[in-house]
């Protein structure tokens, strides 16, 4: 039987350029250090959406971590505002909601 043992992969995240939009600066540092454990080691952070997408905007951002509720400019609106850019290269990054909701009508 072949082994199904995936302890041997490795990822190198090193080369890739990471987004956390948080407006708590403490989960934002959570974050923001968990990721750097695993590798990255380009981690730029914003506190809300707009600041995001400035960001996104002067930056060539690979992956994209942001909390669903955020002011002014929450999760939500960012998404929204990257995925309906027909023009902009940000329309297929891939991004990361966190929130601490459990409910399904707060997420959707």
């Amino acid at each position: 039987m072949a082994s199904t043992d995936s302890s041997s992969a490795t990822y190198n995240f090193a080369p890739l350029s990471l987004l956390i939009a948080d407006g708590n600066e403490f989960m934002r540092r959570i974050v923001s250090e968990m990721c750097r454990s695993f590798g990255f080691r380009m981690v730029h952070e914003a506190n809300d959406g707009e600041e995001a997408l400035t960001i996104i905007q002067q930056t060539n951002i690979d992956l994209l971590i942001c909390d669903w509720v955020m002011r002014p400019v929450n999760g939500a609106t960012l998404v929204n505002t990257l995925r309906h850019d027909i023009d902009g290269p940000e329309r297929f990054l891939p991004i990361l909601v966190l929130t601490s909701h459990s409910e399904y009508d707060a997420v959707m």
